[in-house]
Parts: structure tokens; C-alpha cells; sequence
């Protein structure tokens, strides 16, 4: 298992990787089921923000651009659902204005994409239909998507229990520990992290279906963890300022 553990990566970066990913995975459905919900609203338009449509499209400069709970997305030349999106990078920040969250979610053609977030400051909306695209700045974000964590928010993906094979260092020969994640609280043998609390969070969907979860905690402490497109656990590690402390699952 690969124990080094990039930086989080700027939303925008993460978006160019989403598009220029090339393998194609199944979809399930209702996997976003939980997250769409705190994107439901109107970007644009009477709700405040500038908008464009690229290629310029009818009524583009005065559209909006209209997530609903249930992942349909619409706006002038675009109308989309991301609920079932292969792709995603999800990410909470704590930033010194405060908590910021950004979302990017990508169809596994990568002709389809939805990203709403604070980047850099800006409060950005952006969807895709293949070459069509809206974008919005300056808009008015909701407040339930930055209130809770994402281990939370997506805690039907993330919370699971049962045992993994883990070692402290390369050379030691792993033996079972006991693992659970449960409301936002892990628990891997002696270890206890509160990730409910983590200063930053990144969940990533890749088009091969592994799931990863990355949580830096304040007292220097990281978790991260590794799904199978099953949902099952396949890796975990917790790092204490930078270093391994206890890594889990099948070397790659």
C-alpha cells in the first residue's frame, strides 16, 4: 500500500483531472443521494451573480443555473442529472474566512459534470453538457453545505465496522485490529480519531470506483481511508505529522 499522501488539491486542478480521466466505470443509484440535497438551489440569475454561457446560447447572460435535491441540474442549453456521477472530489476547508466547501461531480463519460463551491474566495456554480457549459460567480452559496462534515454528510458511504490487517511499520507482520467508523468517530485498535472535527476533508471518487476519505485533524493527526467500488474497506492509515503511525490493508 502506498503510504505518502499528497497535498489537497485545488478545486479547479481536481476538476481538469476529473475531465481528462479516460476509464469508464457503472454507475449506482442514488450514490449522491445525500450531498445533492445541499446543493438544491438557484445559482444566478434573480438569486444574485454574474453568469455565462460558453458557447453563448439563448438567454445565457440572464439564465440561471437550477440544482434540485434530487440531482437534476438545469440552465440555459443544459439540462443534466449528477445524482449517479462516477466521478467526484469533494472537499471542506478551513480557511481564515471560515469553513469553505467545494463540489465537483463528473459523469463517467466526463460529458456531464457539476462543481459548486468557495474557491479561492469565490462563490462558484458551473455545469457541463458536452460542449456546452454554464458558469456563474458571485453567487449566493446555500448554508446547509458548509454546517456539517463530510464524514457526516456522507456517512452511508464512509461509516463501517469489522477488523483489518494492520502494522506499524513496513518490516512488522500485520495482525488484525479491530476497525470502526461510526458518526464521524474512527476507531482502529488503540486508536481514536474525531473526525467530525477535522480542519480539512477530501473525498474523492476516481472512474476505477475507489473511494478515498482524508481528514487532517488539529493536533496533527491524518486518517485516511480506501473503498472498493463495493463499498468495502480496502486500506487505512492514520499519520501523525506526516508520519505513519499505523498502516492497514494489502500492500500495492
Amino acid at each position: 500500500m502506498k503510504r505518502s499522501i499528497s497535498s489537497m488539491s485545488a478545486w479547479t486542478a481536481a476538476l481538469l483531472l476529473c475531465a481528462g480521466a479516460s476509464q469508464a466505470t457503472h454507475a449506482t443509484p442514488g450514490r449522491w443521494a445525500a450531498l445533492t440535497p445541499l446543493l438544491a438551489g438557484t445559482y444566478g440569475g434573480k438569486s444574485g451573480g454574474s453568469c455565462a454561457a460558453q458557447p453563448a446560447t439563448e438567454g445565457g447572460a440572464t439564465g440561471a443555473l437550477q440544482v434540485k435535491a434530487n440531482g437534476k441540474v438545469q440552465a440555459p442549453g443544459i439540462d443534466i442529472d449528477v445524482a449517479d456521477s462516477a466521478i467526484a472530489n469533494i472537499e471542506r476547508r478551513t480557511t481564515a474566512a471560515g469553513i469553505a466547501t467545494s463540489v465537483a461531480l463528473v459523469a463517467a463519460d466526463q460529458k456531464t459534470s457539476l462543481a459548486v463551491g468557495r474557491v479561492s474566495g469565490m462563490a462558484l456554480a458551473q455545469a457541463r453538457a458536452g460542449e456546452q457549459s454554464f458558469n456563474c460567480e458571485g453567487v449566493r452559496l446555500p448554508t446547509a453545505l458548509d454546517k456539517q462534515a463530510l464524514v457526516l454528510t456522507l456517512a452511508g458511504s464512509l461509516d463501517t465496522a469489522g477488523t483489518i490487517e494492520c502494522s506499524a511499520t513496513p518490516d512488522e507482520k500485520p495482525h488484525p485490529h479491530p476497525f470502526a467508523l461510526a458518526r464521524g468517530r474512527a476507531t482502529l485498535g488503540e486508536h481514536t480519531l474525531d473526525l467530525a472535527a477535522a480542519t480539512d476533508e477530501l473525498v474523492t471518487r476516481g472512474p476505477d470506483g475507489i473511494l478515498k476519505y482524508h481528514a487532517n485533524l488539529r493536533d496533527g493527526r491524518a486518517f485516511i481511508a480506501y473503498y472498493d467500488e463495493g463499498g468495502k474497506v480496502r486500506n487505512v492509515v492514520i499519520l501523525d505529522r506526516g508520519k505513519d503511525v499505523l498502516g492497514c490493508g494489502p500492500d500495492e
